[in-house]
């Protein structure tokens, strides 16, 4: 089987540019008539997606909710594999004898083992770290691409120079990908190779206000996909993306709303109150991105970012007087976690929420408590109460708590794209699905991926397969 990935890849756009021939793969794959909807998890975000497809159940039993988290000690701390508390499908693969081919799927760092080649993807840092399994390949992999990035170095800015560098780099790097791939391809007959493309969901991050420019980087993919759908070595190709796309208004800054509601206090400290005084007049790290991003020298490095983090005019985490605090909201999609978990406290919280408005309408769509969307033993780690504003066109997108002294405030980081719900899923090849098929989740790929390979599908897997099961009828294989 051939696993297509291609992070944040949308049928809103891949289906019109497939009808007008410019994307002839994905023509190709349209017309087996076996493409779906994929629901993405609550948010719809990378890590957490992801990590339900390799596990097969929701982040109430695997512990990955998002990109960073915080301790115990109130301390930001980036999320990795390792955080993953469930076993992975690589994992049953392996232990069935299954040689498996696992190249740049998101949230794989550091590799784990697996019967075959694990080289992770976005998320780890650099050729000088432990990036592939087995660990012998890692000087060959080096000699062979030296240049080899696991995300774009370049920064899209203000400035044209910067966007026009920003949009090459993610040109090279599908190509980059690909020769990496058929790198891996050749070093065996393989029972699953699975591949990943990033650089759409980048694209559409930055770009999707340009849809010529995400258009190009759909091409430079399709025609990868068009060449292995032609060759026919695979008996199945399955296509995912773990979310889709569409445009991003604002940031919706909700530490900011509830300050201003009583529902979020400050320490009483002169310090704290010198950082407030600052954030009100202006003094925000959004103010500072932007300045940073205009002067095209946002800190990049691992060194510029320490030192960013230790200018102290801020308001921080540290700040937050957490006896007298009601809730405080964090992550990529801001949701929030109760520090009072009263009815009185959550009605306020949500109340909060439902009047929220931009330029005079409502922006949240939905709001959820934490046991209507997680279930297991680490849902205690998820937050308390989640919320969809504008179908996530309204988000965070940054571990700042306190980002700016607007509620709603432009994309700092310049973003024109933002996640979406609906995925995509695809299968090419002799598998055929079950009928009136037209919706697929995350949990149900996962069996579907695994019965493609003839693996039994694990009783606590939250989906079952939709392969349209042959084996039911008892005359398939006899000659009348």
């Amino acid at each position: 089987m051939f696993f297509f990935g291609i992070d944040s890849a949308t049928w809103d756009l891949i289906k019109p540019w497939a009808e007008q021939g410019k994307l002839p793969g994905f023509s190709r794959l349209l017309k087996q008539k076996k493409a779906l909807n994929l629901q993405s998890t609550i948010p719809p975000l990378t890590p957490m997606a992801w990590t339900s497809l390799y596990t097969g159940v929701n982040a109430g039993k695997h512990n990955i909710y998002d990109f960073y988290k915080i301790d115990k000690n109130k301390k930001i701390t980036i999320n990795l594999s390792i955080a993953n508390k469930a076993p992975t499908i690589f994992q049953l693969l392996s232990k069935k004898n299954k040689k498996i081919a696992v190249l740049n799927l998101p949230f794989t760092y550091p590799p784990e083992p697996v019967k075959g080649i694990m080289l992770s993807g976005f998320l780890a840092p650099n050729l000088q770290s432990n990036f592939i399994f087995p660990n012998s390949l890692q000087r060959e992999f080096k000699q062979k691409f030296p240049d080899y990035a696991f995300t774009e170095k370049a920064r899209y800015g203000m400035d044209k120079p910067s966007q026009k560098a920003y949009f090459a780099e993610l040109c090279s790097s599908v190509e980059q990908k690909i020769a990496a791939f058929e790198w891996a391809e050749s070093k065996t007959k393989w029972d699953l190779f699975a591949v990943n493309f990033m650089e759409v969901d980048h694209g559409q991050h930055w770009f999707y206000n340009e849809p010529k420019k995400v258009l190009a980087v759909y091409q430079r993919i399709d025609k990868y996909l068009s060449k292995k759908l032609k060759q026919g070595q695979y008996d199945n190709y399955l296509v995912f993306s773990d979310h889709g796309a569409g445009p991003y208004y604002k940031n919706l800054n909700l530490n900011t709303y509830f300050l201003k509601r009583g529902l979020l206090k400050l320490k009483n400290k002169p310090l704290v109150k010198i950082k407030k005084l600052l954030f009100d007049v202006g003094l925000t790290p959004s103010k500072i991105a932007q300045l940073a991003l205009w002067l095209n020298k946002l800190p990049s490095s691992k060194k510029g970012r320490s030192h960013a983090q230790k200018i102290k005019l801020f308001l921080e985490l540290a700040d937050i007087d957490w006896r007298h605090s009601i809730a405080y909201a964090f992550g990529y999609y801001g949701n929030i976690y109760l520090l009072k978990k009263d009815k009185n406290s959550i009605h306020k919280v949500k109340q909060a929420l439902l009047e929220l408005k931009d330029r005079g309408k409502k922006v949240i769509d939905m709001v959820w408590e934490k046991s209507e969307v997680y279930h297991g033993p680490y849902a205690k780690n998820a937050p308390d109460i989640l919320y969809k504003a504008g179908n996530y066109a309204y988000g965070a997108s940054a571990i700042s708590p306190f980002l700016e002294n607007k509620v709603f405030s432009c994309p700092h980081t310049l973003k024109s794209g933002e996640h979406r719900p609906n995925g995509i899923f695809a299968l090419y090849g002799k598998a055929e699905l079950t009928k009136n098929t037209k919706n697929i989740d995350i949990y149900q790929t996962s069996a579907t991926l695994l019965d493609l390979l003839g693996v039994p599908v694990p009783d606590y897997f939250e989906g079952q397969s939709l392969l349209k099961n042959n084996n039911s009828d008892l005359f398939k294989n006899i000659d009348f």
